[in-house]
């Protein structure tokens, strides 16, 4: 299939409108060459060897049995059992046994695609005229030549499947060569990818979008991952499958194991034709581009496709698609209270750089530096009427501004929170002995974290009660994490030890026994660790401030699980689900995160051992 030209349908379609004398075949024998006889005898003089697998043109010759054979201008005589014939076919239910097979409207040049049918579906053969047969494929019914590069008379499925139909979306003006002629596309359309040939500016796809089938430059689609699979079928898991289909692209795709990538792992009940359940292992870049496929079969973890997809276009946001000098701006609420989380998004017409804004009451309130950020938290601490304000400009010097306006009323009940988020500018004024939470509070939100988890609830687990309660524990160091550690223990009743514990097998035993730790997770930063993961590897971070451990981290990386299963490590917090870049502060809010078992056990941990955990 791949060395299929763009034009190969077509040629296909030429040769076959015209048949010489009876009817194509293609040889068939057990092993090797046909030998023809210049006569329909056994002992005949051998007049010719004809390759197997090869396309002759055949008559039924006199004597019973025996077929005349034209090949390459020479004639002579085959037993009529090592032969493919057409005429043979209706009633038959067959498989296509090179390529795939574009099923037409109606026999001849010029018709319009109907369906593809790869080499794992099978085809009912209702009829053949004239070099045509008339097939039907499920639902699905179409014309097809019945020679050449389609004989397709195999009566089981070939070994493995040649193409898997892919969602996908053109990421520029694309141009189209369909069945009514060639037209464009435009940016954005959602469309169907078949198969595939060439490299590079010469590649092309034949795709399906709004009914229509056609030709399309690779360049311009893009590859969207199968949706992630929401549970396990029978038989491997996710993670097995991953790791089967990274172990096979490797043998495989020499390009696989060159390039950084994650795994997305969707599931299907079967796919072109594949009886499933399947799994569909994606492996994705940075960008989300769609680089390889492996499908695997859940039943035994058996890999059965591998594809490289790298040369197909990376994908595009709307930015991309909007006209030169537009910017939206969107905002989560039009009305929110004191104390809770405004998100705001922009989108422009370029990758450029975002400065945002606020004001209040008509006041400039504060301001951000040019950057990349182009989504943005706020959390307001006092009533008012406000406007958000994003200015974008491009590499070119042209800039362009949006606006939104949003209310702030009066504070709601105060609740504990899943995560504090240190950096998010509600800390700025909340005292911490002669410091305030916003610079010095990463061990008072640890705690509060760990209270909550623990089960504790009320005031005197909030961050600003406890920075009162412990503000000795504040040195001109930092905070003092063991007192702190050792005095709350003994007021809300958990345990703790004087040492730290540095032994990974016992972290992870209290781990999964329900103890918690806190850690010195970078120079001058304490977070909480508060679960592992089921291979024991990886340990859950909840960090009130991640912008300080991502920007003091050495010889380590953060990590976010996908929905598969497996860790992909993150370059930048904005990869996070649910990261808010707050630009009064230009911090990170809070975030949860995993991290190597063994760089927490490096440093060192400190237990926090509910009550109702057994001791060890």
């Amino acid at each position: 299939m791949r060395k299929i030209a763009g034009l190969a349908l077509m040629l296909v379609l030429l040769l076959g409108a015209a048949l010489a004398l009876g009817e194509t075949a293609r040889v068939a024998t057990p092993g090797g060459k046909l030998n023809v006889r210049k006569t329909p005898d056994e002992k005949g003089k051998l007049a010719m060897s004809v390759p197997n697998h090869a396309l002759v043109e055949a008559e039924p010759a006199e004597e019973a049995g025996w077929v005349r054979v034209t090949y390459k201008g020479k004639t002579g005589y085959a037993r009529e059992e090592y032969f493919l014939l057409p005429s043979r076919l209706p009633g038959k239910t067959v498989y296509s046994d090179k390529g795939t097979v574009k099923l037409l409207n109606e026999p001849g040049l010029g018709a319009v695609c109907v369906w593809t049918v790869s080499n794992q579906e099978p085809m009912e053969v209702l009829e053949v005229r004239d070099g045509w047969a008339s097939v039907r494929c499920g639902e699905h019914m179409g014309w097809a030549p019945v020679e050449n590069f389609f004989t397709w008379q195999r009566e089981a499925p070939a070994g493995e499947p040649e193409w898997i139909e892919l969602r996908g979306r053109t990421v520029a003006e694309t141009p189209f060569i369909g069945a009514s002629g060639p037209k464009s596309l435009a940016a954005g359309t959602p469309v169907r990818v078949t198969f595939f040939s060439g490299s590079g500016a010469k590649a092309w796809a034949w795709i399906e979008t709004e009914g229509e089938w056609g030709v399309a430059p690779q360049f311009a689609l893009s590859l969207l991952p199968p949706e992630e699979a929401e549970e396990d079928w029978t038989g491997r898991t996710r993670q097995q499958a991953l790791m089967a289909a990274e172990e096979a692209l490797r043998r495989k795709v020499k390009a696989f194991a060159k390039k950084e990538t994650y795994g997305v792992v969707g599931a299907a009940e079967s796919v072109s034709g594949i009886p499933g359940p399947l799994y569909l292992c994606a492996f994705c870049d940075e960008n989300d581009q769609m680089l390889f496929l492996a499908v695997v079969r859940a039943a035994d973890g058996k890999v059965l496709f591998t594809e490289d997809y790298s040369d197909f276009a990376a994908p595009k946001t709307i930015k991309e698609f909007l006209p030169k000098g537009e910017v939206r701006l969107t905002l989560s609420a039009e009305e929110l209270a004191v104390g809770e989380n405004l998100d705001a998004r922009a989108e422009a017409w370029c990758a450029g750089t975002f400065a945002w804004s606020l004001a209040r009451d008509g006041q400039t309130e504060s301001k951000s530096e040019p950057g990349e950020h182009d989504a943005a938290a706020f959390r307001p601490r006092e009533p008012g009427s406000y406007t958000l304000t994003v200015t974008v400009r491009d590499p070119e010097g042209l800039s362009e501004s949006a606006s939104a306006a949003f209310t702030v009323t009066e504070p709601a009940s105060a609740e504990d929170a899943a995560i504090y988020s240190q950096k998010d500018g509600w800390w700025l004024d909340k005292p911490y002995r002669k410091s305030t939470l916003d610079q010095s509070g990463c061990a008072i939100f640890t705690l509060s974290h760990a209270l909550h988890r623990m089960g504790y609830t009320g005031q005197e687990t909030l961050p600003e009660h406890l920075a009162v309660k412990y503000r000795l524990c504040l040195t001109p160091d930092g905070t003092n994490n063991e007192r702190l550690i050792n005095e709350s223990g003994a007021a809300f009743g958990f345990k703790t030890e004087r040492d730290l514990i540095e032994d990974q097998k016992r972290i992870a035993k209290l781990l999964k026994d329900g103890a918690l730790f806190s850690f010195s997770i970078v120079r001058g930063h304490i977070a909480l660790i508060d679960g592992i993961s089921e291979d024991g590897s990886m340990v859950h971070i909840v960090d009130s401030a991640p912008s300080a451990t991502m920007e003091r981290k050495v010889n380590v990386a953060l990590y976010r699980q996908t929905r598969s299963g497996g860790f992909r490590a993150v370059l930048s917090l904005s990869e996070f689900e649910g990261a808010r870049w707050y630009f009064e502060t230009d911090h990170y809010g809070g975030l949860s995160y995993w991290m190597p078992l063994s760089y927490a056990a490096k440093r060192g941990v400190r237990l926090i051992q509910p009550p109702r955990a057994a001791a060890e």
